[in-house]
């Protein structure tokens, strides 16, 4: 009998926050290099991550705190590196 692994434990939530991780930082690069983003996947698998995040058990809610901080930081990085790139080309 195989069994369905559940989407709501700590261990497959970092997973996800992993998976975005790598995502942004290949944005990054990508900004960097001054080539063309495309951010299509980002939103949904963000969706997805934050749904899990929901209906995960409160002690799993609380210890994605500091991932989803993190989380943030990297967007505003990617944020950052998109004016940088932007202005430089102005």
């Amino acid at each position: 009998m195989t069994t369905t692994p559940n989407k709501y434990t700590i261990e497959s939530i970092m997973e996800g926050f992993d998976q975005v991780d790598a995502f942004l930082l290949a944005i990054r690069e990508l900004i960097k290099a001054g080539k063309v983003v495309n951010l299509a996947g980002l939103d949904s698998r963000v969706e997805n991550l934050c749904l899990s995040i929901q209906k995960s058990p409160n002690e799993v809610k609380k210890a994605c705190i500091p991932r989803l901080k993190q989380f943030l930081d990297s967007l505003d990085d990617c944020e950052e590196e998109f004016v940088t790139v932007k202005d430089k080309g102005n």
